[in-house]
Order: C-alpha cells, then structure tokens, then sequence
C-alpha cells in the first residue's frame, strides 16, 4: 500500500512540473524572442511539446538562424 501511495504521489508531482514546464513555455514564446528549440531546452520540455503549443495558439515562432 505504502508503495502505491508514493506511486501516485510521485506521479501528482511529475504532473504538477509539467504543468509548470507548459506555462513557462507559453510565457516564452508569447513574448517572441526565442526560437522554438531554445525554449525547448531551457522549458526541459521536448521541441515536439513546444511545437503542439505553437499550433494549439496558433503563435508565430521565431525561426532559427541555422
């Protein structure tokens, strides 16, 4: 039982960072001065996430410079 309880409390916890991960990425990208990939790497989010939330908004990302 013991075991269970820090399942799902561990579980309530990755959920919770997420959660925060997705809204600092939103911040980034609403302000616009980042490429997609860097708020990948700095949100520790994957750039496929970042990407979903470019289209879920439908935000103009910047583009890189490669």
């Amino acid at each position: 039982m013991a075991f269970h309880l820090n399942t799902l409390y561990e579980n309530y916890i990755r959920g919770k960072v997420h959660a925060q991960q997705i809204e600092r990425a939103k911040q980034m990208l609403e302000d616009g001065f980042l490429t997609p990939e860097r708020i990948a790497e700095y949100s520790g989010l994957e750039l496929d996430e970042i990407r979903n939330l470019i289209n879920e908004k439908c935000i103009v990302a910047v583009s890189s410079k490669d």
